[in-house]
């Protein structure tokens, strides 16, 4: 039987990893298989040879190995200009920094259950385009409910560009706690130091 496999890591999707890795948690190897040659498992099932299961399993593991630096790779193949899914313009949160407390909620929310919830989070990161002025793009705000409409078209968005989303995004996350918990301190010190001034005014003036 015919079937192909990605070429490359910029040829998987985020639908391809999911279906994969899912498959892999309930260790289906026929499932496995049929995620990466996109074919109906139970075609699999009925028509190709057990035997030759572990090989593709491990010429897609061996193309997963390839990403080692993908928040570098992202920056390289980011699209600042937008892409189109199923005849859809998506593009990417222009300003990361920019993330609201509802989209940060609904983030944590579907990173509790990571490969179920992969398109969901890429929901966050990948919005439709509204406009679109040369190389500058607005996309529509976050909206929960009216991002489930496009759920199913993001699983077609080449997976090293979420990656690389991600990856970028947690960073800032970590930079912006850091951030907040030096703050935190250094409030906490300027208020112990506050306290200790006026108890000790006090005790001058008794």
């Amino acid at each position: 039987m015919r079937f192909t496999l990605p070429s490359n890591y910029q040829s998987i999707t985020i639908g391809m990893m999911q279906a994969y890795q899912i498959a892999k948690l309930r260790k289906k190897q026929d499932e496995m298989v049929a995620a990466v040659t996109e074919l109906d498992v139970k075609e699999v099932r009925a028509r190709m040879p057990i035997t030759v299961y572990a090989d593709i399993i491990k010429k897609f593991e061996d193309l997963l190995a390839e990403d080692k630096h993908v928040e570098k790779r992202f920056l390289m193949v980011k699209p600042a200009k937008g892409i189109f899914v199923r005849r859809t313009m998506l593009g990417l949160i222009p300003d990361f920094y920019s993330i609201t407390t509802d989209e940060d909620a609904e983030l944590n929310n579907y990173l509790t259950n990571y490969w179920d919830n992969l398109h969901k989070i890429a929901g966050v990161f990948f919005r439709p385009v509204t406009k679109k002025v040369g190389k500058y793009y607005e996309i529509v705000p976050y909206d929960s409910d009216k991002a489930k409409q496009f759920h199913d078209c993001l699983k077609d968005v080449p997976l090293i560009y979420f990656n690389g989303a991600l990856a970028f995004f947690l960073r800032i996350r970590k930079q912006l706690e850091r951030s907040s918990q030096v703050s935190f301190q250094n409030q906490m010190t300027e208020t112990i130091n506050s306290l200790t001034e006026e108890l000790r005014e006090e005790r001058l003036n008794r």
